[in-house]
């Protein structure tokens, strides 16, 4: 056997040597689990900060907290604390470079029904879960958001750079506020406030009401099924293309600067300078409005 082939064997039985050992095992394995009673937790606050947080259903009337860790060092792990009815769980300590890799999973029974509150930088916040909350609040820098099959009074979701898919949510009212983020929104009920300096916006299936601005980059797209309040879309760089449904009647006003209209309803409106206006309908049910700076506006009717 030649010098580079003795060389060869010899890194790689130290390569299948040292996973044995312990020291660079990159299986990420539960480090710890901690049951919570569903009497005593009036609120849940998650701040995961670098990993990802991912909401599932417990097979029991408890809370279960689990935490998965590819270094098993106590320090490392997560904070756990009940106190008042909050329960509080944080990322442990971790020095940086430490080259750590976790994530948490929380198992709820259905029957919790009170806040919940998740925070990630670069991780992931994810669940399909059916769960109807008094509150839920979510909200990522790098990470993506990806819920479905929520119900709650209150959603506010919040992201820098991470996507955001929502679908089968029912809402009183949703806050949603991006940065640089695409969203994409299916079958959503409710009243909606979105803000977004960049990324783009598409939304299906929509029933309720709702304020939409991007104030830099980002087109919107958005089908409503129903509307039963005023709408109110504006954008500074970017397309709006809004679907309605074909029994609304509504009063409608559109302003592009620099760009385009388009309507179905051309006829019923009138034009002064930028703006077109008119009643759509028998009766003025609700306002839509809509506003461009650099882009242009198509509106259709299904």
């Amino acid at each position: 056997m030649g010098t580079k082939s003795k060389f060869a064997v010899a890194i790689t039985s130290i390569i299948c040597i040292v996973p044995l050992l312990g020291g660079c095992s990159n299986t990420q394995a539960p480090t710890q689990t901690k049951d919570f009673s569903l009497a005593d937790v009036k609120s849940i606050e998650v701040d995961y900060d670098g990993e990802s947080v991912t909401v599932k259903e417990s097979d029991s009337d408890r809370i279960t907290v689990i935490e998965y860790m590819d270094k098993s060092k106590k320090s490392y792990f997560a904070k756990m604390d009940l106190s008042g009815g909050i329960l509080t769980i944080t990322e442990g300590a971790r020095p940086i470079g430490n080259g750590v890799h976790s994530y948490l999973e929380v198992f709820l029974p259905d029957s919790y029904q009170s806040s919940l509150s998740l925070h990630t930088t670069d991780g992931d916040i994810t669940t399909n879960l059916a769960l109807i909350l008094s509150d839920f609040r979510a909200d990522t820098t790098n990470g993506t958001i990806e819920l479905s099959e929520l119900s709650a009074d209150r959603i506010n979701l919040a992201s820098t750079n991470g996507k955001l898919s929502l679908k089968n949510l029912i809402t009183q009212i949703c806050r949603i506020d991006t940065t640089n983020a695409d969203t994409r929104l299916d079958h959503i009920t409710g009243t909606i406030t979105y803000e977004s300096k960049g990324g783009d916006l598409t939304m299906s299936d929509a029933s309720g009401s709702g304020n939409f601005q991007a104030t830099g980059d980002g087109n919107m797209e958005l089908a409503f099924a129903e509307i039963s309040g005023d709408l109110s879309v504006s954008t500074k760089n970017g397309k709006i293309n809004l679907m309605l449904p074909d029994n609304l009647s509504f009063a409608f006003s559109a302003t592009t600067k620099n760009g385009t209209l388009q309507t179905p309803f051309s006829e019923s409106l009138s034009v002064i300078g930028e703006t077109a206006d008119g009643t759509i309908g028998n009766h003025a049910d609700v306002k839509v409005g809509l506003q461009t700076k650099n882009g242009d506006i198509e509106v259709n009717v299904q």
